[in-house]
């Protein structure tokens, strides 16, 4: 595939990849081709659109990076602790409630991202005929 027709610059190849084979289950080392941004040369990641949406909105590690660190914690080692973190949330039922409470009161932030919006099929081919 010619990436340059889309704004996309060449392809590097990516050596010593780990890519998990679900055949075979197990992680097999491949070399592929990536795109690479025109602006510093990095790797460009593809990732399928249904991956992205099915991202939980109150999760583990957003509680832990927003809201545990900064309100229980204080001071944070680097080291993540799950039993400890789920100790304290079962004796403190009330402090998981409020930033529950906290973060369905800022629903309106989740909400689809305009850059996802399906494009239609027709108005896609036109784009690409100009190109």
């Amino acid at each position: 595939m010619n990436y340059s027709t889309f704004g996309v610059g060449s392809v590097n190849p990516m050596k010593n990849l780990q890519n998990y084979a679900h055949l075979f289950k197990t992680f097999i080392i491949e070399e592929t081709y990536l795109p690479k941004n025109p602006l510093n040369e990095y790797p460009i990641l593809l990732t399928p659109r249904r991956w992205l949406r099915y991202v939980p909105w109150i999760n583990y590690e957003d509680y832990f990076e927003n809201y545990y660190i900064k309100e229980i914690l204080k001071e944070y080692d680097g080291k993540v602790n799950r039993i400890k973190v789920l100790n304290f949330n079962r004796r403190n039922y009330d402090i998981v409630q409020t930033y529950i409470a906290n973060k369905e009161k800022t629903i309106k932030d989740c909400v689809n991202d305009p850059l996802f919006t399906q494009i239609p099929v027709l108005s896609s081919k036109r784009k690409l005929i100009l190109l």
